[in-house]
């Protein structure tokens, strides 16, 4: 399993890479200001096709003895979305080496997958997104190696996404609860801000999907927070920020980014951890050879 996993995530991430064809910051055709970005850690609202690698590196993960040790997972981000942008879903398919629960060597091996089989835009403009997703946690990961919770969860998000000029804001809100495994239900929020140096867009304009440029860089900002309701860890709260950088290659449309998540108060699952993702919004028609999004007139709701 642990060896299949990891072949997995190779073929279908070099699948992504090795592909002809025109890739874009945004699908082709979708009616996305240019400005609305991927957060590292949140969630973006717009729905659209996309392959992503995300690589974290966790430092300072203490063992049931208390020691420090530094972890590393691989995860796997695909979407579809429809035609219309309007629905979609996601799956997070993560690959996780760490140390050991009793500090006895290492670990590695498939972690828990997140599954959102549903997202639905309830407003789509150029510049103001409005969606929400039903999500779902998979026990995948083995618990007695520290790799998964052993919970199978739901949670319902509510995500947002609003450009003004170059500016941008991303905000994400979820109500989670375990159906099976630990008794326990959550509030998660999170606000993001970034700023996408794009020539010749004045505040208040739309930014446009391809600009004229060979790069865009765009410093990003993230406040994540959860609050646990259970009833043994009433008034749990963990909270963290998000300092953040994207570089857009406009021409190839390939995106990397890179950052850190730091805790600032309550639990923490590591001292720090260091991100650096990569991936574009290759149309999976195209992918697979089949006629790609026309482009799409989308209305005012």
């Amino acid at each position: 399993m642990k060896n299949s996993s990891r072949n997995l995530c190779t073929l279908l991430l070099a699948g992504t890479i090795t592909t002809p064809a025109l890739l874009f910051a945004h699908e082709l055709g979708a009616p996305f200001s240019g400005a609305i970005l991927d957060p590292t850690i949140l969630h973006h609202a717009h729905i659209e096709n996309e392959q992503r690698f995300n690589f974290f590196a966790l430092e300072g993960m203490t063992d049931d003895n208390g020691v420090k040790h530094s972890g590393y997972q691989g995860e796997l981000e695909l979407a579809y979305g429809s035609q219309s942008y309007r629905y979609g879903f996601e799956l997070f398919l993560p690959v996780s080496n760490m140390a050991a629960p009793d500090g006895q060597g290492r670990v590695m091996g498939l972690g828990d997958m997140q599954v959102s089989p549903l997202k639905y835009a309830l407003l789509m403009k150029p510049d103001f997104v409005i969606s929400t997703a039903s999500g779902f946690g998979l026990p995948t990961g083995s618990k007695s190696d520290g790799l998964g919770s052993g919970n199978t969860s739901f949670t319902q998000y509510l995500f947002a996404d609003k450009a003004v000029g170059n500016w941008s804001a991303v905000v994400n809100l979820a109500v989670g609860d375990n159906l099976l495994g630990d008794r326990d239900t959550w509030f998660e929020y999170g606000v993001g801000l970034a700023y996408s140096f794009i020539h010749g867009v004045k505040f208040g304009e739309v930014a446009p999907a391809r600009p004229a440029q060979k790069w865009v860089a765009a410093p990003m900002f993230e406040l994540i927070g959860e609050h646990s309701f259970r009833e043994s860890l009433l008034g749990r709260h963990t909270t963290s920020v998000a300092p953040g950088l994207s570089f857009w290659h406009v021409r190839s449309g390939w995106q990397l980014r890179t950052g850190a998540q730091l805790p600032v108060a309550g639990r923490r699952e590591a001292d720090s951890v260091f991100t650096i993702q990569i991936g574009n919004h290759l149309n999976w028609g195209a992918l697979f050879g089949k006629n790609s999004h026309a482009t799409h007139e989308q209305s005012e709701n």
